[in-house]
């Protein structure tokens, strides 16, 4: 339960002191079927912003055909998925293995079987950032139209790396994300076990143990749990996911060129030059060395009742940068 500070800074343009609501209550509902119906009921006046509690597809339609104009939808960024790897062991030291692993992921039919289509490839910045590269939907692994030609690619790389039957790979995820390296598993076997040999494995550990055996550097490839990684638009958030010395990272690795670009991106004033190292840094990242696997990025949706008034929707992951400052309660609607 939160409460109102008698002493907010914030006033509105009008100069109204905000915030206008006197508290928020947050119930704590365990599934997210069940805070869909509890919303449907009227004893909600919002859905759930996380991971499990967002709206799917399905529920949104229900919502939409039953309720009418008493419930609205905002769709907003969420998190970029990606799958990580400790480049300090072998194969992933040869970068050839990089980039053939990087080159077959489908990235497209990725946001279709785990999300419902509910997304978009990326790659190491959030789509529309201008630290990105505006082109990147048509680099090699993310064109869905050179996607043959790309695996071709990615077979004859894992040949030249000594690896024509694929190797053993095991993949280690959080319990609460399994179906991340469910698909992984199912994609990479073309590649990874193209004789059906059982060559991908899936170890599912609970959260404390992940993280554990994560900043430990005991895994060889896994799916995220949660992600300092994941795609953003600041620079200075995503550093930490990607820096050679951060031994808790979900890519291991010891190229000392991405600390340098990115310490070169904090140090510069110039917007436009911290925009161009930032667009060399996704190039080097996502081609040149294939140390970043990103996926996709999803987008999801929330329902507030019609009588929710004033929010502001984030551009970026509502569950976290949602501000209530604004937000009131229409009583002629309730």
């Amino acid at each position: 339960e939160l409460v109102k500070h008698d002493q907010y800074w914030e006033k509105d343009e009008q100069g109204r002191q905000l915030p206008f609501l006197d508290g928020i209550t947050y119930p704590i509902i365990v599934e997210g079927s069940t805070g869909v119906a509890a919303f449907r009921a009227g004893r909600v006046d919002v859905t759930g912003r996380q991971s499990t509690h967002h709206l799917t597809p399905e529920q949104k339609f229900i919502l939409e055909r039953a309720m009418g104009d008493k419930a609205k939808f905002i769709d907003t960024m969420y998190l970029g998925w990606d799958i990580f790897f400790n480049n300090l062991n072998e194969p992933m030291t040869d970068v050839r293995v990089r980039k053939a692993i990087s080159l077959w992921f489908d990235r497209y039919e990725a946001v279709c079987i785990i999300d419902e289509c509910d997304g978009y490839p990326t790659a190491v910045w959030a789509p529309g950032s201008p630290y990105g590269n505006a082109d990147f939907i048509t680099w090699p692994g993310y064109n869905k139209d050179t996607k043959e030609a790309d695996r071709a690619e990615a077979k004859k790389l894992l040949t030249e790396a000594g690896f024509p039957d694929g190797f053993k790979m095991k993949i280690m995820a959080g319990e609460n994300w399994v179906r991340y390296a469910e698909w992984a598993q199912d994609d990479l076997k073309g590649l990874i076990d193209p004789n059906n040999e059982g060559n991908i494995s899936i170890d599912v550990v609970d959260n404390a143990t992940y993280g554990d055996k994560r900043c430990a550097g005991d895994f060889e490839t896994l799916n995220p749990l949660s992600s300092g990684v994941v795609p953003r638009h600041s620079p200075e958030l995503l550093s930490g996911g990607y820096l050679s010395t951060n031994k808790c990272s979900y890519i291991q690795h010891d190229d000392k060129k991405v600390d340098d670009m990115f310490a070169a991106i904090a140090a510069s004033t110039d917007m436009k030059e911290r925009y161009q190292i930032a667009q060399d840094l996704e190039k080097y990242l996502t081609l040149e060395t294939a140390l970043a696997w990103n996926i996709y990025l999803e987008f999801r949706q929330v329902a507030f009742r019609d009588y929710v008034k004033g929010f502001i929707p984030p551009t970026w992951t509502p569950s976290t940068n949602a501000d209530y400052a604004t937000t009131w309660l229409d009583p002629k609607l309730r």
